[in-house]
């Protein structure tokens, strides 16, 4: 860009966050008169979210005249006048709202220790809210067409509990990290039902939530589709071999004929024990994510169901398993390279 034009660009982006901020603040007054104030303080929070971003613009500017740097010469460049479009912001209520990601960011963060990378938090995150995020929410922002909506929102949450002291703000590029605020605050949203992601439900209320409304069984031997009787009905990730569910106290382990192809040895060790090799496919397997959910399933509430693949789609029912132990065994993944592999001990609780 010429450097004579970058002040003028920053410029023109405050304005525009001006007439964003002046609208915002005309909605939320307006839905304070109307007694609105839920719908209000959501409207007041995003103004605030924007006057901070805004300031930070003006940081910006203020440091690149003080870089003094020398205007550069425009090239010569036969290019036909491009008319700027405005893009309109999506009409409210369509999206699901920032302060949605407030709370599973933070007991995303917790589940797996405390701090991880940005594409493993935003997966739990987005399993946490399986049963809420719409169409709107997947579709790619005007912007730019690489990002998709959902995902830039979470980013906005994750700003604000920076803001809030929830999540470090010094924490490596590309890592989210909880602070002990943070922890604390999903312990007392644990504690006392407080909730700050709308309509969602701390887990330990949601596992006792489904659990009373509905009577759930599998059926033994019984071939489920796996992804309209399973995932669509109950949530989990449609691609992995371990799958908790979200809003359900379950996880759902698959297992397949064809498993020992890609280093996975799975099988019965006895009439009621069974082995089941943990998820990972590249490198040493880690006790995180699916692995971590399968030992820790007692404590959290969830109880392990087996399924096995029969034909594409299509799994039989083994039944519901117990955590007995796991062990650290060498092993190969699917491109035959040594590598450690978890190994679990699985018991069959129903036969």
């Amino acid at each position: 860009m010429i450097t004579n034009k970058v002040i003028p660009t920053l410029d023109m982006v405050l304005k525009e966050l001006d007439a964003i901020i002046h609208e915002l603040n005309k909605q939320g007054a307006k839905l304070m008169t109307q007694k609105k104030y839920h719908e209000a303080r959501e409207i007041i929070s995003n103004a605030e979210t924007v006057i901070a971003f805004q300031a930070k613009m003006k940081t910006l500017c203020d440091e690149w005249l003080k870089m003094a740097v020398p205007p550069t010469p425009k090239p010569h460049i036969n290019k036909k006048p491009v008319k700027r479009t405005v893009t309109k912001i999506l009409r409210k209520g369509l999206r699901t709202p920032n302060e949605a990601f407030l709370m599973p960011i933070l007991q995303s963060l917790v589940q797996i220790g405390g701090s991880g990378q940005v594409t493993e938090v935003l997966e739990l995150v987005e399993e946490r809210l399986s049963n809420q995020l719409n169409k709107y929410d997947y579709q790619s922002i005007p912007s730019n067409p690489k990002v998709i909506r959902w995902r830039q929102n979470a980013n906005w949450a994750r700003w604000r509990l920076v803001q809030d002291g929830f999540l470090a703000s010094d924490s490596p590029r590309g890592v989210w990290e909880i602070t002990d605020a943070g922890r604390q605050r999903v312990a007392e949203a644990s504690m006392h039902h407080q909730i700050l992601a709308e309509r969602q439900i701390p887990y330990d209320d949601q596992v006792q939530l489904k659990a009373t409304k509905y009577s759930i069984s599998f059926k033994l031997g019984k071939i489920y589709h796996r992804h309209h009787d399973l995932h669509d009905r109950y949530g989990g990730n449609r691609q992995s071999g371990i799958a908790p569910c979200a809003q359900y106290p379950f996880v759902f382990l698959f297992t397949s004929p064809r498993g020992d192809e890609f280093g996975y040895q799975d099988g019965w060790i006895s009439e009621d024990l069974y082995r089941y090799t943990g998820e990972g496919q590249m490198g040493d397997m880690e006790m995180t994510r699916g692995n971590r959910a399968i030992r820790d399933h007692q404590e959290d509430g969830r109880a392990l169901h087996l399924f096995k693949k029969v034909d594409t789609g299509h799994y039989e029912y083994i039944g519901q398993f117990e955590y007995i132990k796991h062990e650290i065994k060498p092993g190969i993944n699917g491109e035959d390279e040594q590598r450690d592999a978890i190994h679990f001990v699985l018991r069959r609780i129903n036969s």
